[in-house]
């Protein structure tokens, strides 16, 4: 049932009113329990910490991408003069340092909290 649910007396109720209720369910608790409201306000930070990093993160990993990049180009016309072991150290540890900081932000920022 796409826009309503069935009440417990056999009676249609409708998504608005549905998330209604759950939000009135919700102030009742959050009146009645501070503890509940502490692990709420905690996820809701825990949320926006997360949301920052992400953003943070994927701008600083463009970054160093794109001049990653710049550099390879730089060597290709000649602007650059590199040694062919000095870019593939290069080249090579960006990568892993972009592998790495993506595999320990995602295992830290979403640990299964069981």
């Amino acid at each position: 049932m796409s826009s309503t649910e069935k009440k417990s007396n056999g009676q249609p109720i409708s998504a608005e009113s549905f998330v209604n209720q759950m939000k009135a369910l919700v102030r009742t608790s959050e009146a009645q329990d501070p503890l509940v409201n502490e692990d709420i306000a905690d996820r809701r930070g825990d949320r926006l910490l997360k949301k920052t990093y992400a953003i943070w993160f994927i701008w600083i990993l463009i970054g160093q991408l794109v001049v990653m990049n710049l550099i390879i180009v730089a060597k290709g016309l000649r602007w650059l003069e590199l040694g062919d072991n000095t870019l593939q150290l290069y080249l090579a540890g960006t990568l892993l340092e972009v592998f790495g900081i993506v595999a320990i932000i995602t295992r830290s920022l979403f640990r299964n909290n069981k």
